[in-house]
């Protein structure tokens, strides 16, 4: 089965799903892979040395926090 069929099916399975809790709890866990996911690609740029100075990487999270604040 392709990805985006897998997504789809999950998708459907989700939006009869009732119980807050357990939406919680798989929030929780799509949070989690996100995360990895971030750490995973931050860790691929070190060793290829694509590295931001501090003063650009507060910027990029100031951006970031704005946006999310804003959404």
């Amino acid at each position: 089965m392709e990805l985006s069929d897998i997504k789809l099916k999950l998708i459907e399975r989700l939006m009869r799903v009732g119980n807050q809790a357990v939406l919680e709890q798989l929030e929780e866990l799509l949070i989690r892979a996100e995360m990895e996911a971030r750490a995973d690609e931050s860790l691929k740029a070190i060793g290829k040395g694509n590295l931001v100075n501090l003063e650009e990487f507060t910027k990029s999270n100031q951006s970031w926090i704005k946006k999310r604040a804003s959404e």
